[in-house]
């Protein structure tokens, strides 16, 4: 699903001044008309039911970014991570010390983890020998 970019909204702004129905803008911009009845609800103007693209865009922006992000790995984690890191943990060791300590209940996953954290676990900074035994 892909969010009405500002050139759509410019244009429900102003097939709406020029008295389109809302089928009609939605087959002309590419979208369901249930998208753009959802948009102009939205957006439109609280004290004169009006839809402007302009303060419909600051709407949609001012949403985006209040709303609360999901982070999973907070630089606090990060930190504890790389410190038991040091100490020699291995990776299944710290995530059963981080599902008790903070609640994870994630799998260790190098595509989560960040750049810092995935270069001292690599097997080029590991301290366990390589080889025959």
């Amino acid at each position: 699903m892909n969010p009405i970019t500002s050139e759509q909204r410019y244009a429900i702004s102003t097939m709406l001044k020029q008295d389109f129905s809302q089928t009609v803008i939605a087959q002309t911009i590419g979208k369901h008309k249930s998208v753009v009845s959802r948009e102009i609800t939205r957006n439109c103007d609280q004290r004169n039911g009006e839809y402007h693209h302009d303060q419909a865009e600051r709407k949609c922006m001012t949403r985006l970014f209040s709303k609360p992000k999901k982070r999973r790995f907070t630089p606090e984690v990060e930190g504890y991570v790389t410190a038991l890191l040091n100490e020699q943990y291995s990776p299944e060791q710290l995530v059963d010390k981080l599902q008790r300590l903070y609640g994870y209940k994630a799998r260790w996953s190098s595509a989560i983890m960040p750049a810092s954290v995935r270069a001292a676990t690599s097997p080029m900074f590991s301290p366990r020998p390589v080889g025959r035994i």
